[in-house]
Protein backbone atom coordinates (compact mmCIF):
# COMPACT_ATOMS: atom_id res chain seq x y z
CA UNK A 1 0.00 0.00 0.00
CA UNK A 2 2.78 2.44 0.91
CA UNK A 3 4.38 1.41 -2.31
CA UNK A 4 1.35 2.12 -4.19
CA UNK A 5 1.18 5.68 -2.84
CA UNK A 6 5.00 6.15 -3.71
CA UNK A 7 4.49 5.41 -6.96
CA UNK A 8 1.19 7.93 -7.02
CA UNK A 9 3.22 10.58 -5.92
CA UNK A 10 5.93 9.86 -8.12
CA UNK A 11 3.82 9.77 -11.05
CA UNK A 12 0.72 12.18 -10.61
CA UNK A 13 1.98 14.83 -12.89
CA UNK A 14 2.05 12.62 -15.84
CA UNK A 15 -0.74 11.26 -15.50
CA UNK A 16 -2.43 14.49 -15.14
CA UNK A 17 -0.65 15.67 -18.58
CA UNK A 18 -2.31 12.88 -19.69
CA UNK A 19 -5.85 13.25 -18.92
CA UNK A 20 -6.04 17.08 -19.33
CA UNK A 21 -3.85 16.67 -22.75
CA UNK A 22 -6.28 18.31 -25.63
CA UNK A 23 -4.27 17.64 -28.84
CA UNK A 24 -7.26 16.09 -29.83
CA UNK A 25 -8.51 19.12 -30.51
CA UNK A 26 -6.05 19.22 -33.69
CA UNK A 27 -8.83 16.58 -35.37
CA UNK A 28 -11.69 19.06 -34.73
CA UNK A 29 -10.21 22.15 -36.13
CA UNK A 30 -13.16 22.46 -37.71
CA UNK A 31 -14.99 23.17 -34.68
CA UNK A 32 -12.80 26.24 -33.58
CA UNK A 33 -14.53 29.26 -35.47
CA UNK A 34 -17.48 28.27 -34.63
CA UNK A 35 -16.44 27.91 -30.55
CA UNK A 36 -14.50 31.68 -31.03
CA UNK A 37 -17.72 32.89 -32.88
CA UNK A 38 -19.61 31.77 -29.45
CA UNK A 39 -17.60 33.38 -27.38
CA UNK A 40 -17.88 36.92 -29.33
CA UNK A 41 -21.63 36.75 -29.86
CA UNK A 42 -21.79 36.07 -25.35
CA UNK A 43 -19.38 38.86 -24.24
CA UNK A 44 -20.00 37.68 -20.86
CA UNK A 45 -18.07 34.10 -21.60
CA UNK A 46 -14.57 35.97 -22.94
CA UNK A 47 -13.04 34.89 -19.96
CA UNK A 48 -13.15 31.49 -21.65
CA UNK A 49 -10.64 33.01 -24.94
CA UNK A 50 -7.34 32.14 -22.46
CA UNK A 51 -8.55 28.47 -21.95
CA UNK A 52 -9.62 27.71 -25.49
CA UNK A 53 -6.15 29.20 -26.78
CA UNK A 54 -4.53 26.96 -23.72
CA UNK A 55 -6.21 23.96 -25.05
CA UNK A 56 -5.00 24.56 -28.55
CA UNK A 57 -1.46 24.79 -27.48
CA UNK A 58 -1.50 21.11 -26.10
CA UNK A 59 -1.38 20.49 -30.17
CA UNK A 60 2.29 21.71 -30.94
CA UNK A 61 4.54 18.54 -28.82
CA UNK A 62 2.41 16.58 -30.98
CA UNK A 63 3.35 18.26 -34.22
CA UNK A 64 6.75 18.62 -33.51
CA UNK A 65 7.21 14.70 -33.48
CA UNK A 66 6.20 13.98 -36.85
CA UNK A 67 8.54 12.19 -38.76
CA UNK A 68 6.53 11.91 -42.40
CA UNK A 69 7.64 15.05 -43.02
CA UNK A 70 10.49 16.18 -45.00
CA UNK A 71 10.09 19.97 -43.40
CA UNK A 72 8.93 18.64 -40.27
CA UNK A 73 8.11 22.21 -39.44
CA UNK A 74 5.43 22.64 -42.33
CA UNK A 75 2.43 21.18 -40.51
CA UNK A 76 2.99 23.72 -37.49
CA UNK A 77 3.33 26.49 -39.46
CA UNK A 78 -0.43 25.62 -41.58
CA UNK A 79 -1.60 24.93 -37.73
CA UNK A 80 -0.29 28.61 -36.50
CA UNK A 81 -1.85 30.02 -39.88
CA UNK A 82 -5.29 28.65 -39.08
CA UNK A 83 -5.38 29.66 -35.17
CA UNK A 84 -4.13 32.98 -35.83
CA UNK A 85 -6.63 33.48 -38.94
CA UNK A 86 -9.71 32.17 -36.44
CA UNK A 87 -8.93 34.77 -33.98
CA UNK A 88 -8.11 37.12 -36.39
CA UNK A 89 -11.41 37.19 -38.36
CA UNK A 90 -13.95 35.34 -35.66
CA UNK A 91 -12.51 37.94 -32.50
CA UNK A 92 -10.45 40.75 -33.27
CA UNK A 93 -11.79 41.89 -36.59
CA UNK A 94 -15.63 42.08 -35.46
CA UNK A 95 -14.44 43.20 -31.67
CA UNK A 96 -11.94 46.24 -33.63
CA UNK A 97 -15.24 46.80 -35.96
CA UNK A 98 -17.77 46.93 -33.33
CA UNK A 99 -15.96 49.42 -30.92
CA UNK A 100 -15.52 51.77 -33.78
CA UNK A 101 -18.93 51.88 -35.20
CA UNK A 102 -20.11 51.98 -31.21
CA UNK A 103 -17.81 55.01 -30.56
CA UNK A 104 -19.13 56.45 -34.41
CA UNK A 105 -22.36 56.22 -33.52
CA UNK A 106 -22.39 57.33 -30.35
CA UNK A 107 -20.62 61.11 -31.42
CA UNK A 108 -22.41 61.79 -34.23
CA UNK A 109 -25.57 61.47 -32.11
CA UNK A 110 -23.70 63.45 -29.40
CA UNK A 111 -21.99 66.21 -31.65
CA UNK A 112 -24.92 66.39 -34.71
CA UNK A 113 -26.65 69.21 -33.06
CA UNK A 114 -23.65 70.89 -31.91
CA UNK A 115 -21.71 70.81 -35.47
CA UNK A 116 -25.15 72.15 -36.57
CA UNK A 117 -24.97 75.16 -34.23
CA UNK A 118 -21.24 76.05 -34.88
CA UNK A 119 -21.99 75.50 -38.97
CA UNK A 120 -23.62 79.02 -38.62
CA UNK A 121 -20.92 80.32 -36.46
CA UNK A 122 -17.02 81.98 -36.78
CA UNK A 123 -14.87 79.85 -39.16
CA UNK A 124 -17.24 76.82 -38.93
CA UNK A 125 -15.21 75.23 -41.35
CA UNK A 126 -15.70 71.45 -40.19
CA UNK A 127 -18.95 72.35 -38.68
CA UNK A 128 -20.29 72.97 -41.76
CA UNK A 129 -18.50 69.90 -43.52
CA UNK A 130 -19.51 67.18 -40.56
CA UNK A 131 -23.06 68.93 -40.77
CA UNK A 132 -23.52 67.73 -44.11
CA UNK A 133 -21.95 64.32 -43.88
CA UNK A 134 -23.53 63.56 -40.33
CA UNK A 135 -26.96 63.73 -41.38
CA UNK A 136 -29.45 60.94 -40.01
CA UNK A 137 -29.24 57.50 -39.88
CA UNK A 138 -30.10 55.51 -43.31
CA UNK A 139 -31.97 52.25 -42.23
CA UNK A 140 -29.57 50.53 -44.12
CA UNK A 141 -26.66 52.15 -42.43
CA UNK A 142 -27.82 51.27 -39.28
CA UNK A 143 -28.48 47.85 -39.69
CA UNK A 144 -25.29 47.08 -40.62
CA UNK A 145 -24.04 49.13 -37.99
CA UNK A 146 -25.90 47.53 -35.55
CA UNK A 147 -24.98 44.02 -37.02
CA UNK A 148 -21.47 44.86 -37.28
CA UNK A 149 -21.48 46.22 -33.22
CA UNK A 150 -22.34 43.04 -31.68
CA UNK A 151 -21.59 40.15 -34.01
CA UNK A 152 -24.29 38.00 -34.83
CA UNK A 153 -26.09 39.58 -31.99
CA UNK A 154 -29.27 41.80 -33.53
CA UNK A 155 -30.81 44.45 -31.74
CA UNK A 156 -34.23 43.99 -30.58
CA UNK A 157 -35.64 47.54 -31.28
CA UNK A 158 -39.05 48.53 -30.96
CA UNK A 159 -41.64 47.29 -33.81
CA UNK A 160 -41.79 50.86 -35.40
CA UNK A 161 -37.83 50.96 -35.86
CA UNK A 162 -37.66 47.01 -37.22
CA UNK A 163 -41.01 47.93 -39.36
CA UNK A 164 -38.58 51.32 -40.65
CA UNK A 165 -35.65 49.09 -41.53
CA UNK A 166 -37.30 46.92 -43.41
CA UNK A 167 -38.72 49.56 -45.40
CA UNK A 168 -35.35 50.91 -46.01
CA UNK A 169 -36.79 54.49 -44.46
CA UNK A 170 -34.76 56.94 -42.95
CA UNK A 171 -35.11 56.67 -38.78
CA UNK A 172 -36.26 59.48 -36.88
CA UNK A 173 -34.42 60.71 -33.36
CA UNK A 174 -36.54 59.13 -30.95
CA UNK A 175 -36.17 55.59 -33.09
CA UNK A 176 -32.07 56.57 -33.55
CA UNK A 177 -32.12 56.88 -29.87
CA UNK A 178 -34.21 53.76 -29.00
CA UNK A 179 -31.84 51.90 -31.70
CA UNK A 180 -28.79 53.34 -29.86
CA UNK A 181 -29.98 52.22 -26.36
CA UNK A 182 -30.15 48.60 -27.77
CA UNK A 183 -26.47 48.52 -29.47
CA UNK A 184 -25.29 50.15 -26.30
CA UNK A 185 -26.52 47.28 -23.88
CA UNK A 186 -25.50 44.94 -27.02
CA UNK A 187 -21.70 46.94 -26.62
CA UNK A 188 -21.55 47.84 -23.33
CA UNK A 189 -20.21 43.72 -22.65
CA UNK A 190 -17.71 44.22 -25.49
CA UNK A 191 -15.38 46.30 -22.77
CA UNK A 192 -15.01 42.59 -21.61
CA UNK A 193 -12.74 41.72 -24.20
CA UNK A 194 -10.69 44.75 -23.48
CA UNK A 195 -10.06 43.68 -19.55
CA UNK A 196 -8.30 40.39 -20.72
CA UNK A 197 -4.86 40.68 -19.73
CA UNK A 198 -2.22 39.20 -22.30
CA UNK A 199 -2.28 35.40 -23.06
CA UNK A 200 -0.13 33.01 -25.21
CA UNK A 201 -1.36 31.72 -28.69
CA UNK A 202 1.12 29.31 -29.37
CA UNK A 203 4.42 30.44 -29.19
CA UNK A 204 3.32 34.13 -29.21
CA UNK A 205 1.33 37.01 -26.62
CA UNK A 206 -2.19 37.77 -27.80
CA UNK A 207 -3.20 41.02 -26.38
CA UNK A 208 -6.65 41.70 -27.13
CA UNK A 209 -6.34 45.79 -25.48
CA UNK A 210 -3.75 46.68 -27.01
CA UNK A 211 -4.79 45.27 -30.65
CA UNK A 212 -8.31 47.35 -30.81
CA UNK A 213 -5.65 50.28 -29.31
CA UNK A 214 -3.54 49.84 -32.43
CA UNK A 215 -6.51 49.68 -34.41
CA UNK A 216 -8.67 52.68 -33.82
CA UNK A 217 -5.34 54.97 -33.14
CA UNK A 218 -4.57 54.04 -37.09
CA UNK A 219 -7.89 54.60 -38.42
CA UNK A 220 -8.37 57.86 -36.83
CA UNK A 221 -5.28 59.29 -37.75
CA UNK A 222 -6.01 57.66 -41.27
CA UNK A 223 -9.56 59.09 -41.35
CA UNK A 224 -8.06 62.57 -40.16
CA UNK A 225 -5.90 62.68 -42.13
CA UNK A 226 -8.00 62.22 -45.09
CA UNK A 227 -10.29 64.79 -43.80
CA UNK A 228 -8.43 67.25 -41.53
CA UNK A 229 -11.72 69.37 -40.88
CA UNK A 230 -13.21 66.53 -38.75
CA UNK A 231 -10.36 66.32 -36.13
CA UNK A 232 -13.01 67.26 -33.38
CA UNK A 233 -15.09 64.18 -34.07
CA UNK A 234 -11.68 61.87 -33.93
CA UNK A 235 -10.92 64.01 -30.72
CA UNK A 236 -14.06 63.17 -29.09
CA UNK A 237 -14.09 59.67 -30.03
CA UNK A 238 -11.15 58.48 -28.35
CA UNK A 239 -12.11 60.95 -25.14
CA UNK A 240 -15.04 58.29 -25.45
CA UNK A 241 -13.22 55.15 -25.90
CA UNK A 242 -11.04 55.67 -22.82
CA UNK A 243 -14.55 56.45 -20.75
CA UNK A 244 -15.76 53.52 -21.90
CA UNK A 245 -13.28 50.66 -22.84
CA UNK A 246 -10.77 51.86 -20.63
CA UNK A 247 -8.07 52.44 -24.06
CA UNK A 248 -5.43 54.53 -23.74
CA UNK A 249 -5.52 55.78 -27.46
CA UNK A 250 -2.74 58.15 -28.65
CA UNK A 251 -3.30 61.78 -29.92
CA UNK A 252 -2.45 61.96 -33.56
CA UNK A 253 -1.24 65.68 -33.39
CA UNK A 254 -2.90 66.22 -36.74
CA UNK A 255 -3.13 69.71 -37.71
CA UNK A 256 -6.56 71.20 -38.35
CA UNK A 257 -4.75 73.83 -40.53
CA UNK A 258 -2.03 74.02 -43.46
CA UNK A 259 0.26 74.85 -40.48
CA UNK A 260 1.43 72.25 -37.27
CA UNK A 261 -0.25 74.16 -34.73
CA UNK A 262 -4.04 74.35 -33.89
CA UNK A 263 -4.72 77.88 -34.55
CA UNK A 264 -5.96 79.26 -37.47
CA UNK A 265 -3.83 80.01 -40.36
CA UNK A 266 -2.69 83.62 -41.28
CA UNK A 267 -3.77 83.07 -44.65
CA UNK A 268 -7.21 82.11 -43.62
CA UNK A 269 -7.97 85.02 -41.22
CA UNK A 270 -6.37 87.46 -44.22
CA UNK A 271 -9.23 86.65 -46.44
CA UNK A 272 -11.73 86.60 -44.06
CA UNK A 273 -10.64 90.08 -41.94
CA UNK A 274 -14.24 91.23 -42.18
CA UNK A 275 -15.55 87.87 -40.02
CA UNK A 276 -12.43 87.59 -37.67
CA UNK A 277 -12.58 91.23 -36.62
CA UNK A 278 -15.94 90.88 -35.91
CA UNK A 279 -15.89 87.39 -34.28
CA UNK A 280 -12.76 87.49 -31.99
CA UNK A 281 -11.75 89.75 -29.35
CA UNK A 282 -8.66 90.84 -28.62
CA UNK A 283 -6.63 91.00 -25.07
CA UNK A 284 -3.57 93.10 -25.54
CA UNK A 285 -1.83 92.42 -22.96
CA UNK A 286 -1.63 88.84 -23.57
CA UNK A 287 -1.14 89.72 -26.95
CA UNK A 288 -4.31 86.54 -27.84
CA UNK A 289 -7.30 86.70 -29.91
CA UNK A 290 -9.98 84.45 -28.19
CA UNK A 291 -13.35 83.80 -30.29
CA UNK A 292 -16.65 84.84 -29.12
CA UNK A 293 -18.80 82.04 -27.71
CA UNK A 294 -21.96 81.02 -29.54
CA UNK A 295 -23.34 78.15 -27.81
CA UNK A 296 -20.25 75.79 -28.93
CA UNK A 297 -18.29 73.31 -27.31
CA UNK A 298 -14.98 74.63 -28.51
CA UNK A 299 -13.33 78.28 -28.96
CA UNK A 300 -10.18 79.04 -31.32
CA UNK A 301 -7.65 81.18 -30.44
CA UNK A 302 -5.18 82.95 -31.99
CA UNK A 303 -1.39 84.00 -30.48
CA UNK A 304 2.28 84.39 -31.77
CA UNK A 305 2.68 81.20 -31.98
CA UNK A 306 0.41 80.36 -34.26
CA UNK A 307 1.45 83.20 -36.61
CA UNK A 308 5.02 82.33 -36.09
CA UNK A 309 4.18 78.58 -37.02
CA UNK A 310 2.11 80.01 -40.20
CA UNK A 311 5.52 82.36 -41.37
CA UNK A 312 7.15 79.28 -40.89
CA UNK A 313 4.70 77.43 -43.48
CA UNK A 314 3.95 79.95 -45.71
CA UNK A 315 7.38 81.93 -45.45
CA UNK A 316 7.66 85.43 -44.63
CA UNK A 317 6.58 87.10 -47.83
CA UNK A 318 3.13 86.62 -46.62
CA UNK A 319 3.71 89.36 -43.45
CA UNK A 320 3.39 92.67 -46.24
CA UNK A 321 0.28 90.91 -47.36
CA UNK A 322 -1.51 90.77 -44.68
CA UNK A 323 -0.77 94.14 -43.39
CA UNK A 324 -1.98 95.35 -46.58
CA UNK A 325 -4.95 93.37 -46.30
CA UNK A 326 -5.66 94.78 -43.14
CA UNK A 327 -4.80 98.54 -43.90
CA UNK A 328 -7.20 98.01 -46.62
CA UNK A 329 -9.96 96.99 -44.25
CA UNK A 330 -9.05 99.38 -42.07
CA UNK A 331 -9.74 102.07 -44.60
CA UNK A 332 -12.94 100.56 -45.55
CA UNK A 333 -13.89 101.13 -41.55
CA UNK A 334 -12.21 104.53 -41.15
CA UNK A 335 -14.44 105.39 -44.32
CA UNK A 336 -18.10 104.58 -41.99
CA UNK A 337 -16.57 106.03 -39.26
CA UNK A 338 -16.22 109.58 -40.91
CA UNK A 339 -19.71 109.21 -42.71
CA UNK A 340 -21.25 108.74 -39.09
CA UNK A 341 -19.52 111.52 -37.55
CA UNK A 342 -20.45 113.79 -40.87
CA UNK A 343 -24.14 112.63 -40.23
CA UNK A 344 -26.11 115.66 -39.73
CA UNK A 345 -27.90 114.45 -36.91
CA UNK A 346 -24.77 113.27 -34.99
CA UNK A 347 -22.47 115.94 -36.03
CA UNK A 348 -25.20 118.68 -34.80
CA UNK A 349 -25.54 116.75 -30.86
CA UNK A 350 -21.80 117.02 -30.98
CA UNK A 351 -21.28 120.10 -31.39
CA UNK A 352 -23.49 121.24 -28.73
CA UNK A 353 -21.93 119.13 -26.00
CA UNK A 354 -18.47 120.21 -27.19
CA UNK A 355 -19.72 124.18 -27.39
CA UNK A 356 -21.21 123.31 -23.44
CA UNK A 357 -18.12 121.45 -22.03
CA UNK A 358 -16.09 124.50 -23.65
CA UNK A 359 -18.09 126.80 -21.97
CA UNK A 360 -18.47 124.98 -18.67
CA UNK A 361 -15.20 123.20 -18.59
CA UNK A 362 -13.73 124.88 -15.23
CA UNK A 363 -16.76 124.34 -13.48
CA UNK A 364 -16.71 120.81 -14.45
CA UNK A 365 -13.23 120.38 -13.80
CA UNK A 366 -12.62 119.10 -17.51
CA UNK A 367 -14.35 116.13 -16.89
CA UNK A 368 -17.44 115.63 -19.08
CA UNK A 369 -20.75 115.25 -17.48
CA UNK A 370 -22.21 111.22 -16.80
CA UNK A 371 -25.55 113.00 -17.68
CA UNK A 372 -24.86 114.37 -20.96
CA UNK A 373 -23.51 111.04 -21.95
CA UNK A 374 -26.66 109.54 -21.17
CA UNK A 375 -28.77 111.93 -22.89
CA UNK A 376 -26.10 111.73 -26.05
CA UNK A 377 -26.39 107.81 -25.83
CA UNK A 378 -30.54 108.10 -25.44
CA UNK A 379 -30.19 110.86 -28.37
CA UNK A 380 -29.06 107.98 -30.75
CA UNK A 381 -31.11 105.38 -29.73
CA UNK A 382 -34.47 107.83 -30.62
CA UNK A 383 -32.83 107.93 -34.28
CA UNK A 384 -33.86 104.62 -34.84
CA UNK A 385 -32.71 100.45 -34.02
CA UNK A 386 -32.29 97.71 -35.90
CA UNK A 387 -33.71 94.77 -35.39
CA UNK A 388 -32.08 93.50 -33.11
CA UNK A 389 -32.49 96.62 -30.65
CA UNK A 390 -29.00 97.50 -31.84
CA UNK A 391 -29.17 101.97 -32.02
CA UNK A 392 -26.58 103.57 -34.21
CA UNK A 393 -24.28 104.09 -31.34
CA UNK A 394 -23.92 100.36 -31.10
CA UNK A 395 -22.96 99.69 -34.55
CA UNK A 396 -20.52 103.14 -34.03
CA UNK A 397 -19.09 100.76 -31.01
CA UNK A 398 -18.65 97.65 -32.89
CA UNK A 399 -16.83 99.52 -35.39
CA UNK A 400 -14.52 100.75 -33.52
CA UNK A 401 -14.01 97.50 -31.93
CA UNK A 402 -13.33 95.99 -35.71
CA UNK A 403 -11.02 98.73 -36.42
CA UNK A 404 -8.93 97.47 -32.87
CA UNK A 405 -8.96 94.31 -33.37
CA UNK A 406 -7.49 94.72 -37.30
CA UNK A 407 -4.93 96.56 -35.86
CA UNK A 408 -4.23 94.40 -32.94
CA UNK A 409 -3.80 91.52 -35.87
CA UNK A 410 -1.40 94.14 -37.72
CA UNK A 411 0.89 94.04 -33.90
CA UNK A 412 0.64 90.67 -33.68
CA UNK A 413 1.80 89.56 -37.37
CA UNK A 414 4.92 92.05 -36.40
CA UNK A 415 5.56 90.00 -33.18
CA UNK A 416 4.75 86.70 -35.06
CA UNK A 417 7.48 87.95 -37.36
CA UNK A 418 10.27 88.74 -34.65
CA UNK A 419 9.21 85.69 -32.99
CA UNK A 420 10.05 83.21 -36.29
CA UNK A 421 13.37 85.16 -36.83
CA UNK A 422 14.39 84.84 -33.34
CA UNK A 423 13.59 81.19 -33.41
CA UNK A 424 15.54 80.81 -36.90
CA UNK A 425 18.75 82.87 -36.09
CA UNK A 426 19.85 80.01 -33.85
CA UNK A 427 21.18 78.12 -36.81
CA UNK A 428 23.17 80.85 -38.27
CA UNK A 429 26.90 80.71 -36.59
CA UNK A 430 28.04 83.26 -35.08
CA UNK A 431 31.30 84.78 -37.32
CA UNK A 432 32.96 86.31 -34.38
CA UNK A 433 33.44 82.80 -32.29
CA UNK A 434 33.71 79.93 -34.86
CA UNK A 435 35.13 76.89 -34.12
CA UNK A 436 38.87 75.83 -35.19
CA UNK A 437 38.77 71.98 -36.10
CA UNK A 438 42.72 71.98 -36.13
CA UNK A 439 43.12 72.65 -32.35
CA UNK A 440 40.16 69.96 -31.82
CA UNK A 441 41.75 67.35 -34.59
CA UNK A 442 45.12 68.09 -32.57
CA UNK A 443 43.89 67.86 -29.11
CA UNK A 444 41.94 64.42 -30.01
CA UNK A 445 45.11 63.25 -31.52
CA UNK A 446 43.33 62.22 -35.33
CA UNK A 447 45.53 60.80 -37.99
CA UNK A 448 47.69 63.03 -40.03
CA UNK A 449 45.86 63.08 -42.92
CA UNK A 450 42.84 64.50 -41.25
CA UNK A 451 44.74 66.94 -39.03
CA UNK A 452 46.28 68.16 -42.98
CA UNK A 453 42.13 68.56 -43.54
CA UNK A 454 41.30 70.58 -40.81
CA UNK A 455 44.03 73.28 -41.76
Amino acid sequence: YRLWKLSIVASWQNYLSLVTDTSFFYWSIDFVPSILQDIFMDPSQAHRLPAICAYLNDVVPMLNSNKHEADTQRILRVYKEDIFGFLQHEIVEPLCTAIENDLRLHVMDMMDQKFRERARGMFGLSSRAMSATMTSLDANQARQLASNSTGAATPTATSTSMSNLDTGKKLSKKQQREFLAEMEKHARDLGRFCLLKPFRVLDQSLDIKKTVEHYLDKTFYNMATVALHAWEVYAEMRSLAVQKYNLELIENHIPSQSHFSEGLDVLEIMRNIHVFVRGYTYNLNSQIFVERAFDQLHLNTINVQHVANSIKTHGPGIMPTTVNFAYQFCISKFLIFSEFLYDDHVKSKLLRDRRYFADNKDKLHNRFPYEKAQQFVAFMRNLGQDQKGKSFIDHFRSLITQIGNALGYVRMVRSGGLYYTSQAIQYVPDVDDIVEFQAQVTAAKLSAETIAAAD
